[in-house]
């Protein structure tokens, strides 16, 4: 999941204009408009959800040997929690503004609110539980004493 995330950060930092559509608002501007900040964090994001899936790899495998098991699910937890945190609190808003529950202070497409609903806030939610349950499973397998 890591991976896919990283490869459709990486496209959009590279130019790749499919999907942009699908983010709405400002974020939206930013990756048509090319700016610089905005590319330089798709980069950074980018290689971030790489370390992210390599993090869950060593968990599910345990073959980067030299680093130790407890610092492994430190980070694992450490990456974990705020990505269901920030997955979780992103979908319920998304969802609160959707079904007019709330107003933004700017409107937003339904389309926009759909994307956002179905895919991308609940994905981080999603790899967040998904990076928990490895760390969880991983800390029970290994013998760390």
């Amino acid at each position: 999941m890591a991976f896919v995330f990283a490869g459709v950060s990486f496209y959009w930092a590279a130019g790749g204009m499919a999907g942009v559509h699908t983010l709405g608002g400002p974020i939206e501007k930013m990756a048509t408009a090319r700016d610089a900040t905005f590319v330089t964090i798709l980069w950074a994001m980018a290689i971030g959800k790489v370390a992210g899936g390599v993090l869950a790899m060593a968990l599910i495998r345990r073959w980067v040997r030299r680093i130790p098991g407890r610092w492994l699910l430190r980070a694992a937890w450490g990456a974990a929690a705020p990505l269901a945190l920030y997955g979780g609190l992103q979908t319920a808003s998304v969802a609160l503004v959707r079904f007019d529950i709330i107003t933004p202070d700017e409107p937003v497409a339904s389309s926009v609110l759909w994307w956002r609903l179905l895919l991308w806030e609940p994905w981080f939610l999603l790899w967040g539980v998904l990076l928990g349950l490895a760390a969880r499973n991983a800390g029970r397998r290994w013998d760390l004493r």
